[in-house]
């Protein structure tokens, strides 16, 4: 390698002053072309192609964030009627969300009620539970479950949590 240099400058040193400074001009003005043509240029491109898709981007940042506020709203519905209202149509509506029908709808109290279920797929029973604890803050104090032929039978009692 230092050989290769000793050469390379042994040439440099060989050449006039007036042939530096044209190889000197010459080599600042191809390292130029690359930075502009390899560099510039496409981040230029790039920066113009983000300039006219940011607005877009900007009104489906907003879109998605009033979405997700919605979503909020609507999944603590049911847990935010602290009114003690009655919550027995509340269930009803997010067991039909999901494919189930409630039988035996009963509110116990403004925080308890209970409720039967035949014939339910048991995996999606499961789901509506989680939805339940998770998004509306409802718990399950009671259930007795019973196998059938076309699903199972369900018997159970839930609670508002805080």
């Amino acid at each position: 390698m230092n050989e290769w240099k000793a050469r390379g400058l042994r040439y440099w040193q060989g050449r006039t002053s007036r042939e530096q400074w044209i190889s000197g001009s010459l080599a600042v003005m191809v390292l130029l072309a690359v930075l502009v043509f390899r560099v510039w240029l496409p981040a230029q491109r790039a920066r113009e192609r983000l300039q006219t898709r940011l607005p877009v981007l900007l009104q489906q940042l907003a879109q998605m964030q009033q979405d997700a506020l919605q979503m909020d709203h609507l999944r603590h519905a049911l847990a935010r009627d602290p009114s003690g209202g009655d919550w027995s149509k509340q269930l009803t509506a997010s067991a039909a969300a999901h494919g189930l029908t409630l039988q035996n709808m009963q509110s116990v109290d403004a925080q308890e009620a209970s409720f039967s279920m035949d014939g339910v797929d048991f995996n999606r029973w499961l789901i509506w539970l989680a939805s339940l604890q998770h998004d509306d803050h409802v718990f399950v104090s009671a259930c007795q479950i019973v196998r059938q032929t076309n699903g199972v039978h369900v018997q159970a009692t839930v609670r508002r949590g805080a």
